[in-house]
Parts: structure tokens; C-alpha cells; sequence
């Protein structure tokens, strides 16, 4: 045993992290656990099936060892309740450990990348980066903080990465990391965010990106007309559906589409979205080959993925895009989700076998031909929704242009 006690909650994360014979990486917990937990402990989880150590999670979440014990073993009893009740299904029964709720109507979820950094961390706790002078910080994450910075050489501002140095051990994590900023590199399109660079300073991994001046959803549309919503909505869906287009034809896919991850901004007067986060881009045309995801592992936000992502996220291939794109332009019409369950296995449950509720049962007033097109993007069997982001632009440009019927 180790002098922080690792080895004693080892056999709670070998249950947590397996199911039988299938091998999964858990985006949380048991939805009778989670709701039983306050954050602070879900976090501890987190981290602890990430593999973190138990001194190196006090040290992060600033608090005691004992508290992290407290946690883990509250987790561990409740576990053992949660298990001795039937399930209904053999899936591993997972939630996203910051569960998603309703957002109330017409705005953006928090992502589960990048929050705003609670509390503010002053200049003092900054990287120096050689060759970027950083302003301020744009938010932080599982993974990493974004700053604003400027490049010395160039005077433009941009957004700049890095990955914390307690994650930086974690390789599957900085494996990711360093992935995305490949793939980014590979890519060159309007709505996608830019590539600029990346390197490491003292063990610290950064990558470089165009910055931008995000504008919330909710404000562009406080106020307005259901036309004029339905229009922003559309055109906003149809420059994401662009993006995809272009990256479904080099191969990969997103895996990981939701509104935190589609970038608005207004340039000369127009709204414009750009496509972020490549960290779960995978090329599918060679899926299954990568090593990069395990049979079984669930990578994405639960709420928006496709039944298929959920069985098997090794095999997702382009339709995986669209479905999170039909869960995305719902939520944003309606400010609800497609299922009345929010989180965790019901939710998965719901995702795999239950009907979506209608969206004009959400908001009537949509036109009955949009309302269509966003349920055939979001039906569970792929083959029933748009052949490709091309299709599914073309059906929604009409809307973009102010059709209403």
C-alpha cells in the first residue's frame, strides 16, 4: 500500500471501470450514486478512476486526504446498494459527471471542455510561454486552460492551450491533447477553429489557436421573433453541417458535437460558427485501427451521442455527427432535450430504445417541415437519417434563407 492509501480503493475502480468482460472508460457513475454525491466528491471520482493519485486529488481540488478517502468510500457503499438491484440492461449504467440539466430556453450548456475558471486565477499562477504574452484566462477544464494571448511575432491574438501538468502524466489524456493539435493542423476551413502551433515549455503542452470573440447564443436571440430564431438557428446548423461536410470527406470524424463546442462570433456584421475541440476526432475509414479507443469506451457527452456512438464509439462513423447536431439545433429551438430523462443509465436506456419527445410538443410553434427534419436527424437507426452533412445542408439552407413553411 501506498503512503496516501492508493491501493485501497483499488477494487472500487477496477468495478467502476469494468463490466463483465467488456472494458469501459466511465464517463461517470451510477445515476443513484451521482445524484447521492456533491460535486466536490464527483470530482474526486472522476479523477480517481482517471487514475489520479489520492494526494495528487486533495492537492487539485484543495482539500484533505481524508476527504478524498470519505469520498471514494461513500462511493464504494453506495455502489454496493446500487448493485444489488436488478438492471435491465447489460450496458454499464454511466452518467456524465457534471450532469446536464435543462438549460432554460435558447442557451448554451456549459461544455464539459471548458468552463469559466471558478475562482479566478490571477497573473501570478500563469505559464510563460517563450514567443506569447497572455492576457487573461478564457476558462479551464478536464483537460487543460485556455488563455488569450498574443503572439510576440505577429501582434494577433489567440487562443492558447495548455495542458495541466498533473494531466500531462495521464497518457491517454495528453495522447488526446496531442492529437487534436494534429488534427487541427491538418484542417483549413472558415468554420473550423484555426491551427496556429503547439510546443512544450517546462513539461507544460500548449497549442495554439485563432481566438475567438464568442457571442452567447442567448444573446443574438433575447427577444427576437420565432422567424428571426429559426433563421440564426438554421444558418448556424448549416455552417456547422459545412464543416462537417469537409471533415467527414478527409476522413474523421467529430465525435463530440454540442453547442460549448460550435463557436459563434459576429465578423462584418455577420454570425458566424466555427467547429471546436477535435480532442475525440478520430479518422473513420480506419476505424477500430487507431488504438486510440478501446471495444466499449464511451467518448463524448452521453446526451448528445447516438444510440451507435453509445454501443460502440470505436465504429463511430459520420451519421454519429449528425445525430449530435439534431440533438444540438433541438435544444436550441426548444431550450429542452430530445428525452425527459437528463442523465445516467435511464438516460442511455432512453437513447437506445425510447422514442424522442416531439419537439413541437417542446415549442408548437415550429414549422412542421423543420420539426421533421430535425426527428429524421435524430432517428437511432443511421440509415434512417441524411445520407451526409451535404444532404442534411441542403434540407436545412431553406430555413437558413427564412422559410417558414
Amino acid at each position: 500500500m501506498t503512503a496516501d492509501g492508493d491501493h485501497d480503493f483499488d477494487e472500487l475502480l477496477k468495478r467502476l471501470r469494468t463490466e463483465g468482460e467488456q472494458t469501459v472508460v466511465l464517463a461517470g457513475m451510477l445515476t443513484t450514486v451521482m445524484d447521492r454525491l456533491d460535486d466536490r466528491q464527483q470530482r474526486i471520482l472522476d479523477l480517481a478512476v482517471q487514475g489520479t493519485r489520492l494526494a495528487a486529488i486533495a492537492q487539485q481540488l484543495g482539500c484533505t486526504l481524508s476527504e478524498v478517502r470519505q469520498a471514494l468510500q461513500m462511493t464504494e457503499d453506495l455502489l454496493d446498494e446500487v448493485q444489488s438491484q436488478p438492471v435491465s440492461s447489460r450496458f454499464v449504467e454511466t452518467v456524465v459527471l457534471s450532469p446536464v440539466g435543462d438549460s432554460g430556453p435558447l442557451t448554451q450548456p456549459e461544455g464539459d471542455k471548458t468552463v469559466p475558471a471558478k475562482p479566478p486565477v490571477g497573473p501570478e499562477s500563469w505559464p510563460r510561454i517563450p514567443g506569447y504574452d497572455i492576457r487573461s484566462e478564457l476558462g479551464r477544464g478536464s483537460m487543460g486552460v485556455v488563455y488569450r494571448a498574443v503572439q510576440k511575432s505577429s501582434g494577433r491574438v489567440l487562443a492558447l492551450k495548455v495542458i495541466r501538468p498533473v494531466v500531462a502524466t495521464e497518457q491517454e489524456r495528453l495522447r488526446m491533447f496531442v492529437r487534436e493539435a494534429s488534427i487541427l493542423s491538418q484542417l483549413e476551413h472558415p468554420h473550423i477553429i484555426r491551427f496556429v502551433g503547439m510546443g512544450t515549455v517546462q513539461d507544460e503542452f500548449f497549442v495554439a489557436t485563432e481566438y475567438v470573440d464568442v457571442v452567447p447564443l442567448h444573446e443574438i436571440l433575447n427577444d427576437k421573433p420565432l422567424k428571426y430564431r429559426i433563421k440564426v438557428i438554421c444558418g448556424i446548423a448549416c455552417h456547422v453541417l459545412e464543416a462537417l461536410k469537409y471533415a467527414h470527406d478527409s476522413g474523421l470524424v467529430h465525435r463530440d458535437i454540442k453547442p460549448s463546442n460550435i463557436l459563434l462570433s459576429r465578423e462584418r456584421h455577420k454570425l458566424n460558427a466555427k467547429l471546436a475541440d477535435f480532442g475525440l476526432a478520430k479518422n473513420y475509414e480506419d476505424a477500430g485501427l487507431s488504438g486510440m479507443t478501446a471495444d466499449g469506451d464511451l467518448r463524448g457527452s452521453l446526451i448528445y451521442m447516438a444510440p451507435e456512438q453509445i454501443r460502440n464509439a470505436r465504429d463511430a462513423k459520420p451519421p454519429c455527427d449528425l445525430y449530435s447536431l439534431g440533438v444540438t439545433l433541438y435544444q436550441m429551438l426548444s431550450g429542452k432535450f430530445p428525452f425527459e430523462r437528463h442523465r445516467g443509465f435511464r438516460l442511455m436506456c432512453a437513447i437506445l430504445e425510447e422514442p424522442q419527445v416531439p419537439l413541437q410538443e417542446r415549442c408548437p410553434e415550429i414549422p412542421d417541415e423543420l420539426a421533421a427534419l430535425i426527428h429524421r436527424a435524430l432517428a437511432k437507426d443511421p440509415a434512417d437519417r441524411f445520407a451526409s452533412a451535404k444532404e442534411m445542408h441542403r434540407a436545412f439552407y431553406p430555413f437558413r434563407r427564412g422559410k417558414m413553411a
